[in-house]
């Protein structure tokens, strides 16, 4: 997400950004995951507070990166809520 700047010469921002983020396997299978993200800047109109919570299925339990789904809810305290859902596929 690129944030319109008042003033595009200027490098004096003024803001933060931080997230938490775990993931935990259950049953060899399954994936549940949590994230917190805060966005605080010194436009007030682009601060945003989202929190995930998330469930996937990884499909080769021994590789849980190589295929995997997941369906994430978003809990958004400044924009609406969302649900997306990713399918990673690695190719090697």
């Amino acid at each position: 997400m690129r944030a319109p700047c008042a003033n595009p010469d200027s490098l004096d921002f003024d803001g933060s950004d931080f997230y938490l983020q775990a993931e935990c396997v259950i049953a060899g299978h399954w994936l549940a995951n949590f994230k917190y993200e805060k966005l605080d800047v010194a436009a007030d109109a682009l601060d945003y507070t989202d929190t995930t919570l998330g469930l996937g299925y990884l499909s080769n339990a021994e590789k849980p990166h190589q295929n995997k789904w997941l369906l994430n809810y978003v809990i958004s305290e400044d924009r609406d809520n969302r649900v997306y859902v990713l399918l990673q596929i690695a190719v090697y």
